[in-house]
């Protein structure tokens, strides 16, 4: 081959190559944001990797004073004026406190969880028409929330402070997000789920 041929073939190869090198180098489209109902598909369809705002409950319009920590699932609140004893739905925590009990497993940190979440705070509270509105002790059965929103019941569970609690089987209103927390923390053997038999 004649060495001119040579040289126009090094040169067409040399510009193919500058051509395929320059188009990988393109500047990149900034992608556009995605509109509020794109981001909400993509939340509600999972595809997110961060976790979808909880909705803010109604309750936490008011806030009220806790009193008294009396164990992982029940406080005194000041509510309309009286103190309040609330037991926290859809959670059980272990026994520290109740008569002819004994202190069972976990219990004892449970409590101190409580305390350290809700002594000297304000809570709201939200109580659910799938349950009575006061148990047989006469506490008045309901949601406990933190002034940003966290469930202090849920946490308790995915934390492994608590167990998820349906009594009688009457689904209430946060069943699900509950029951899969306690998958969770059973899972990775989160506090009393490492411990206690």
């Amino acid at each position: 081959m004649p060495r001119r041929h040579v040289w126009y073939s090094l040169l067409a190869l040399s510009v193919l190559v500058a051509a395929i090198f320059s188009l990988g180098r393109a500047a990149p489209v900034p992608p556009t944001p995605p509109s509020s109902d794109a981001a909400s598909a993509r939340g509600a369809l999972g595809t997110s990797t961060a976790p979808a705002p909880r909705p803010q409950p109604a309750a936490l319009a008011e806030l009220y004073p806790v009193v008294r920590v009396i164990d992982g699932d029940t406080i005194k609140i000041l509510y309309k004026g009286a103190t309040t004893t609330v037991r926290l739905i859809g959670v059980d925590t272990p026994e520290t406190v109740k008569p002819n009990t004994p202190v069972q497993c976990y219990g004892p940190e449970s409590s101190a969880k409580m305390h350290a979440l809700l002594d000297g705070e304000k809570v709201a509270i939200e109580t659910d028409s799938t349950q009575d509105l006061h148990d047989m002790y006469g506490r008045l059965l309901a949601y406990v929330f933190l002034p940003d929103g966290t469930s202090v019941d849920e946490l308790l569970i995915e934390q492994g402070y608590g167990r998820e609690y349906t009594f009688k089987d009457r689904a209430y209103e946060y069943q699900a997000q509950f029951k899969q927390a306690e998958r969770d923390a059973q899972a990775a053997l989160r506090g009393l789920w490492g411990v206690c038999k």
